[in-house]
């Protein structure tokens, strides 16, 4: 009797008994793993490549000008080990741009940063009595505060 329940465990048992355990409607696709089934991250958390990429830089950069281990740098190029904060914020002025620029892809911080000097250039435009107004008034000024 202990032999057989022994036996009803072996993994020889579960390997042929696995097809039948899956579920008809979720694994018709894909029915050789069920790793495969589970949901692959949408977009990656950093473009840290991509902003290498436009100032012609590489990985040993950061090994190079930032000082540090060649094993740290290449997990955090790879998308193995994320950055912290602070290695955010020395690759961001290594590379002359704001850490928030990081997480998103190169061409939309380019966009934004144009976007963002339209709209100072208008209000420089449509203001000029404002900057004549918030001047600070002349020694012996009757100008009431």
């Amino acid at each position: 009797m202990c032999g057989k329940i022994h036996a009803s465990y072996s993994p020889e048992v579960n390997i042929r008994s696995s097809r039948d355990i899956h579920f008809w409607l979720t694994d018709v696709a894909q029915r050789f793993s069920d790793n495969l089934n589970m949901a692959a991250p949408e977009k990656p958390l950093w473009y840290l490549q991509e902003w290498f990429a436009t100032q012609d830089k590489i990985q040993r950069t950061l090994v190079t000008e930032l000082g540090w281990l060649p094993a740290k740098a290449n997990k955090i190029w790879h998308g193995i080990q994320e950055p912290k904060p602070s290695e955010m914020h020395e690759i961001a002025a290594l590379l002359n741009i704001r850490p928030h620029e990081l997480m998103m892809p190169p061409e939309e911080a380019f966009r934004i940063r144009r976007l963002e000097a339209a709209v100072r250039e208008v209000a420089q435009e449509a203001s000029p009595t404002a900057s004549v107004a918030d001047t600070p008034a002349k020694k012996g000024s009757s100008r009431a505060a």
